[in-house]
């Protein structure tokens, strides 16, 4: 709310448009702190509140990746070619990654040693293999979204680097290889979430109980992949590590550092070459490049504060032999939050975005146009 009412207050603001976003911003305040926040605080039922949140962040997905996708294709100006096309998409992977959330109703309870995953879904219950089918495609389009990101990483270093390795890589039918490179990674943590958390008697034994009790949903009859990481031997209580386990978390984690990999690369590459390197491109381009590279840097953050670390110790809690029984899926709900954040950081920090916006909600273009310094320091405040 701070930053909506410095936005507010600035003067390259029609004041029309003031009276839209303070109109907007109330409805979003009453919303968080006496709908939302109510919703998650004081309800029992925690997989309302997460129900609440997805819901809330996929209405919010619809619309900013909409409009990103919108404004990419219609009114940026400075936004072409390749990295154009690549906003695109990564708007339509976002959407398709809310929609099968909003479909599948992931949620998550961890249980001894034991990780559950899982649908509430209620509408479309009777269809379990489907329901399987749309768990496996969330997980995977999830990974599709991160390793996405690592490919514009790569595509903005080579734009300040390499151009002819660029233009190799980049450029025509070769575009290509990065479809298939972020489908790859897609396809990969599918078949882990689906090859070695599919259950078997042993993993839906073990978790039976506690579930029923808990979910009131029989284990038999529910779309669910059951991560149990160790067998234990009745007879002498022994532990014996259950290597498809093993194999899941370890092929999970090395996606994640592949991309991380070559993000910190990129990006730390960028950051120290980027002065120099600058000087090669014109001032409108250079304050563009800056944007990109705010906006990757952004990108990658988010997720990994919002999503990554919170959802470490989850997935890693069961090997530790830990006696609890909880409900992580509020956690893992906040994932669905990722496409329109993702959205809002693009359309905030690009001035592109920033001033096909203030002309499509009626802003005038000669008012932005005389009064770039004062927008500058509001950005700066915003952004800085």
């Amino acid at each position: 709310m701070f930053f909506g009412q410095l936005l507010i207050s600035s003067t390259w603001v029609s004041t029309v448009y003031k009276k839209k976003l303070r109109a907007l911003l109330s409805d979003i305040h009453y919303f968080y702190f006496t709908h939302l926040f109510h919703s998650v605080m004081t309800s029992l039922n925690l997989q309302n509140a997460s129900r609440t949140i997805a819901e809330f962040a996929f209405i919010s997905a619809l619309i900013c990746n909409s409009l990103l996708i919108y404004l990419t294709a219609k009114h940026t100006q400075n936004i072409v070619g390749v990295y154009k096309y690549m906003i695109i998409i990564f708007g339509i992977l976002g959407l398709l990654f809310s929609c099968t959330e909003m479909l599948a109703r992931p949620f998550v309870h961890n249980y001894n040693i034991s990780f559950i995953y899982f649908s509430l879904s209620v509408d479309i219950s009777t269809w379990r293999y489907l329901v399987e089918t749309l768990l496996v495609v969330y997980s995977g389009f999830y990974s599709s979204l991160i390793s996405f990101v690592a490919v514009q990483f790569i595509y903005r270093y080579l734009v300040l680097v390499n151009t002819q390795i660029l233009e190799l890589l980049f450029h025509g039918w070769k575009s290509v290889i990065w479809i298939f490179y972020v489908s790859f990674f897609g396809i990969a943590w599918s078949a882990l979430v689906y090859f070695c958390l599919y259950p078997n008697s042993y993993s839906k034994d073990y978790i039976r109980e506690e579930f029923e009790k808990v979910y009131n949903i029989s284990v038999d009859n529910s779309a669910i992949f059951i991560l149990v990481a160790y067998n234990i031997d009745p007879s002498t209580n022994e532990y014996k590590i259950r290597w498809e386990s093993v194999t899941m978390i370890a092929g999970s984690v090395s996606i994640l550092l592949i991309q991380y990999a070559i993000m910190i690369f990129c990006g730390t590459s960028m950051h120290l070459q980027m002065t120099e390197k600058l000087k090669n491109f014109s001032a409108v381009h250079q304050r563009l490049q800056k944007q990109f590279f705010k906006t990757l840097i952004l990108q990658i953050c988010v997720p990994t504060v919002l999503f990554h670390m919170p959802i470490f110790p989850v997935l890693l809690a069961p090997f530790f032999n830990f006696k609890f029984s909880y409900q992580t899926g509020i956690i893992y709900s906040l994932f669905c939050s990722y496409p329109p954040i993702d959205a809002l950081i693009i359309m905030t920090v690009v001035s592109d975005y920033r001033s096909a916006l203030t002309k499509l909600f009626g802003g005038n273009h000669q008012q932005v146009a005389t009064t770039t310094g004062r927008t500058e320091i509001v950005t700066t405040l915003l952004y800085t």
